[in-house]
């Protein structure tokens, strides 16, 4: 729960100021309601802080099942435990394909063009954001139980 908590608010906080503060393309409001276009469509922008606070909701509920998911992955091979930083590099991009070339197409959000830019952009993001923050908390608070021996 707590790598969720961490890579969601890095991921939100990094979107956010990439896309808001950095490129000035839009606001928190905008950047949420794009992530709860996934569900609701078109109407998810004319929805204000309800819609946008269903996209943070959404929002950490990917970074729920990420970090679930990774946390499997990190319990049951001591090779992905050895070399936490290069798979939770590895990871980070895992995310990003699986988000972008799986989850959206097969949402309501529509059609978005992938450039080399924002390719980059939101690979680079989800790394940094997602998995290597998911892989540090792993590291830090969970140890696998030795098996029963019977």
């Amino acid at each position: 729960m707590l790598a969720a908590l961490v890579a969601g608010t890095l991921d939100l906080t990094g979107a956010y100021l990439v896309y808001s503060v950095i490129m000035q393309r839009v606001d928190f409001i905008r950047l949420s309601q794009s992530i709860a276009s996934g569900v609701f469509g078109k109407e998810a922008f004319t929805g204000g802080a309800v819609t946008a606070a269903w996209g943070v909701l959404f929002h950490y509920c990917i970074a729920f099942i990420c970090a679930y998911f990774y946390g499997v992955l990190f319990s049951s091979s001591r090779l992905v435990r050895m070399h936490y930083i290069t798979t939770g590099l590895l990871y980070g991009v895992i995310v990003w394909i699986i988000m972008n070339l799986v989850v959206v197409p097969l949402s309501y959000t529509g059609h978005r063009t992938l450039t080399f830019n924002s390719i980059i952009i939101g690979m680079s993001i989800l790394v940094v954001c997602i998995g290597l923050p998911i892989t540090i908390v792993m590291k830090k608070y969970f140890t696998p139980r030795p098996a029963v021996q019977l």
